[in-house]
């Protein structure tokens, strides 16, 4: 039901949009009618397709949330069960997540260059802060009583790691997961838009614009809007299959 009325209110905000445009009441420089829309996401699936585009950019999103994934959760896990590692970590983390990541960007050009290894590295670093404080949260919410009863039973290291603290952090973890992908995905289009790129859906975006394309500019937008919601519905069927103990 839910799905229904999503796709029920997009219905109708496409029907509104495309009155107003057959009214005159948008300028049509700025905004297409969703007809020219559909015509140039249709091209763009036929020869000028965008798949080489899309799989670079995925690509980068994929490995980003590898690395950021491999790190930042480990480390969070660590963090969030040891609060002196907290207390001398916690205002350096506090630190870097105020810097928006564009402005980390220059860094890691001046480290890595403009390749690929400087786009994944700012996006993995973002969204691996993400990674980092939801894993810490989550670990720090365990119930004190929960810990308790698992040691009265006899869990010990291994033990009541595996079957009591990362079960009671995975929601958590979870809903970090993600936030920190549509996170990455922002910042790899971002950096697809200006960073000597000559592939993926942040370049093509650029183009677009740079060429006043521009039904062609907002099929790009609806593309790359469709990743993140797909990636994000992904994430929750995941989550509610294999965590389903969340909110318990």
């Amino acid at each position: 039901m839910t799905f229904a009325r999503r796709i029920a209110g997009a219905l109708i905000l496409l029907v509104v949009w495309q009155a107003l445009s057959g009214f005159g009441l948008l300028n049509a420089a700025l905004f297409p009618a969703p007809s020219e829309v559909i015509v140039s996401l249709a091209q763009l699936c036929g020869p000028r397709s965008i798949g080489a585009d899309l799989l670079a950019t995925i690509n980068r999103l994929v490995l980003s949330m590898l690395w950021a994934a491999c790190i930042a959760i480990p480390a969070g896990l660590v963090m969030g069960a040891v609060e002196r590692i907290e207390e001398y970590c916690g205002g350096i983390v506090d630190f870097f997540r105020s810097l928006p990541a564009t402005a980390m960007f220059p860094v890691f050009m001046l480290f890595f260059g403009l390749g690929e290894t400087a786009k994944i590295g700012v996006t993995a670093f973002s969204a691996g802060l993400v990674l980092l404080v939801g894993t810490a949260h989550g670990v720090r919410q365990i119930r004190p009583l929960r810990r308790e009863a698992a040691e009265a039973c006899g869990a010990r290291n291994g033990r009541l790691f595996f079957h009591v603290i990362l079960p009671a952090a995975a929601p958590e973890i979870s809903i970090a997961l993600r936030t920190a992908v549509s996170i990455a995905l922002i910042i790899v289009i971002v950096t697809e838009m200006f960073a000597g790129t000559s592939s993926g859906l942040g370049w093509r975006i650029y183009a677009a614009r740079e060429s006043f394309r521009v039904p062609e500019l907002y099929a790009l937008l609806v593309i790359t809007g469709s990743i993140g919601a797909a990636i994000s519905g992904i994430l929750k069927h995941l989550e509610s299959r294999f965590i389903h103990w969340s909110g318990q």
